[in-house]
């Protein structure tokens, strides 16, 4: 309503109330609105002395109400016409509305080609790193992806999502790989594990992937103590079982181990163990 009255004093010679306005009913979630006053906005930038950052501003912000909305693809077409005219710092945004945007309807080659071009304009992005992370896991691309995902930790460290997706995505990478880099990346999974919880230590995802991590490295009486502790928390949580199993069976107990699987046995046509967290679609970014 501030913002609205500032449009009465100063009319169409300033955009700035009405694109305030318009970020404001963007964070309510009022699209429509914001729409309505974007064009406003836009109007004003005729008589404006920086017409082309204004438009450009406006435009931005235009492209990220629309991917709120789920609309892509108008996104992903408002990118590609804004890009070539905006300042450097709004071409950046723009990269990444639309990486994120292509993310989202399955392009991820293309996100890749864009997110890379976000983060060379913007590096203190850790937004456009952490989608160029998610880009390079849906191109299969694991040691890219981590690279990205730990770069995206390192400028928001206490981003829980990141922290969950990357010791995700070291556990898988650890298992394709052999020799040292093997135990190497299973220990980056359990570093990045044990910061994540000291920040969020109740995290299930987490405490899963430390525990994997130290399986992983056949630590199997640490592995052994943290899925304990979960199997009391969790019970009956296939993964923790399983993983409880494992530890079991590393550690040569092999009579803890053998009722669990018993347990686990007739659900294993069924199971998502061996399914990675990203292609299980319960799993939200």
């Amino acid at each position: 309503s501030e913002f609205q009255s500032d449009m009465e004093i100063y009319g169409t010679y300033w955009y700035f109330p009405a694109y305030m306005s318009a970020v404001c009913y963007m964070k309510m979630k009022d699209y429509p609105s914001a729409m309505e006053m974007l064009r406003e906005a836009e109007s004003a930038t005729a008589k404006s002395q920086t017409r082309i950052l204004d438009l450009a501003k406006i435009k931005t912000l235009e492209a990220q109400i629309l991917v709120n909305q789920a609309k892509y693809q108008e996104a992903i077409t408002l990118a590609n016409k804004y890009i070539p005219q905006s300042p450097a710092e709004l071409q950046g945004s723009l990269y990444y509305i639309k990486g994120f945007a292509e993310n989202k309807i399955g392009q991820s080659t293309k996100a890749v080609n864009d997110l890379l071009q976000a983060v060379a304009l913007n590096r203190k992005s850790s937004q456009s790193y952490y989608e160029l992370g998610l880009a390079y896991v849906k191109n299969n691309n694991l040691d890219a992806a981590i690279s990205a995902l730990e770069k995206s930790l390192e400028l928001k460290p206490r981003n829980k999502v990141a922290l969950n997706l990357l010791t995700d995505v070291c556990l898988n990478q650890a298992r394709r790989v052999s020799g040292t880099r093997k135990a190497s990346i299973y220990q980056k999974s359990a570093n990045w594990s044990q910061a994540g919880l000291k920040v969020y230590p109740r995290n299930k995802g987490l405490m899963l992937n430390l525990g994997n991590a130290y399986l992983g490295l056949r630590q199997y009486v640490a592995a052994i103590s943290i899925f304990e502790k979960m199997n009391q928390k969790y019970r009956n949580d296939q993964s923790v079982l399983f993983a409880l199993a494992s530890s079991y069976v590393g550690n040569k107990e092999f009579e803890k181990a053998l009722p669990i699987l018993n347990q686990l046995k007739p659900n294993c046509r069924k199971s998502r163990l061996f399914i990675p967290i990203w292609r299980q679609p319960n799993w939200h970014w």
